[in-house]
């Protein structure tokens, strides 16, 4: 509890840099709703990989955000994530159907894998029809029996529920480092959404690539390209998750639909101290590229820039200096200059924070 508060209270100052309005404030980065910090049992620590599977890395959501993951999302990617972690394999899928098939005939019953690899199943005939129970009996006469046992954890909408947690794991790891800089975009609205709503189509698929044969020891950021186009990634176990740029809102429209064999490539990756925060709205740019940039960055005078260059050669952090000062500057040895254009939000895009 008190790593709780401690958090709560340090997100609580960043928001009121955003908005000064929002004062003894948190707002939750996926649903966007104001809690005020003394209504503190609406606020509750998250795991941005399920527990269950091992993760470690939280950051905090309000209550209805994290049971509402925690129910659907987290129930899948941890089933999954315990299998692709090697801590059992696809037969030991802790959710099961009350029911499996003997000759093709559906009964109730359930099954667990043995210390040899074998399978034990228990059938419970007074659950299941006696036009079954006939059609069974017939199967046990046979020197050879059919089993068949269906694995929820491959059904299309739990594998579509596994595609959406990974998508809400990647969009917390960049909260958690950059906070509100992250999440008070406009144009991350509709992967807050299919957040959300994790059984609708709100974006393509293609906004995450598996990486067959290949399992990542700890989650990462970082910002790299596939298929020619800058993209925001995140890598967790087997995934690699895709999150469009400040300067590319329809990054997925012009990525394939299809990522075998290509690759990421040029990754910088992303590392923060512990516990830092920054002083008000950041910047991050890429080279020549605003890649986040939060609404009232272009708003707020005093706002820094971090600047990655692409080389890979260390971050710096840029201060906005006055007309004086940056003529100055520009005349000390080892100097360069970057030519940047910036283009409007349209007239809406604000992404203020909701009451509620």
């Amino acid at each position: 509890m008190k790593t709780k508060k401690l958090v709560l209270d340090r997100i609580a100052r960043s928001l009121a840099w955003f908005y000064p309005e929002c004062t003894d404030e948190f707002l939750c980065p996926t649903c966007l709703t104001r809690v005020r910090v003394a209504n503190a049992d609406r606020i509750t620590i998250a795991h941005i990989l399920p527990r269950s599977a091992g993760g470690g890395l939280t950051t905090l959501l309000c209550a209805s955000c994290n049971s509402g993951f925690g129910s659907r999302q987290d129930k899948w990617i941890g089933e999954h994530l315990r299998i692709v972690l090697g801590k059992g394999s696809i037969l030991d899928a802790k959710w099961q159907k009350g029911h499996f098939a003997i000759g093709g005939v559906r009964v109730a019953g359930r099954y667990r894998v043995l210390p040899d690899g074998g399978l034990n199943f228990r059938y419970w005939p007074n659950k299941t029809s006696p036009e079954a129970v006939r059609a069974v009996e017939e199967q046990f006469a046979k020197s050879t029996i059919q089993m068949t046992i269906p694995i929820p954890l491959l059904e299309s909408q739990n594998q579509e529920l596994v595609s959406c947690g990974f998508l809400t794991a990647a969009y917390l790891m960049w909260f958690r480092e950059l906070g509100y800089s992250w999440a008070l975009q406009a144009h991350l609205d509709p992967v807050r959404e299919q957040i959300r709503r994790p059984d609708d189509r709100i974006l393509p698929r293609n906004f995450s690539a598996a990486c067959p044969g290949q399992v990542f020891a700890e989650p990462w950021i970082g910002i790299g390209r596939v298929a020619d186009e800058l993209a925001l990634l995140a890598g967790l176990a087997d995934r690699i998750v895709l999150l469009p740029p400040f300067d590319r809102k329809d990054l997925y429209t012009c990525l394939p639909s299809d990522y075998r064999g290509l690759r990421a490539e040029d990754i910088t990756f992303i590392r923060f101290f512990k516990h830092h925060s920054f002083p008000g709205p950041v910047a991050v740019v890429f080279g020549d590229r605003f890649v986040v940039a939060p609404d009232v960055f272009f708003r707020t005078p005093s706002a820094p820039m971090i600047l990655f260059p692409p080389d890979g050669s260390d971050p710096c952090i840029l201060w906005p200096r006055t007309k004086e000062e940056f003529n100055r500057d520009g005349e000390r040895p080892n100097t360069f200059t970057i030519d940047m254009r910036v283009v409007a939000l349209p007239d809406g895009e604000t992404g203020r924070p909701q009451a509620g």
